[in-house]
């Protein structure tokens, strides 16, 4: 149980930080393109 928690754990940190850096891209994309 302690390993699956840690990998669910470690996708989710994982996928917020993708989250972040695509909202981070999109947002420099915008400005460039404003």
């Amino acid at each position: 149980m302690i390993v699956k928690t840690n990998d669910l754990t470690l996708l989710t940190k994982q996928s917020v930080l993708g989250g972040n850096m695509h909202v981070k891209a999109r947002s420099k994309f915008s400005s460039i393109r404003v």
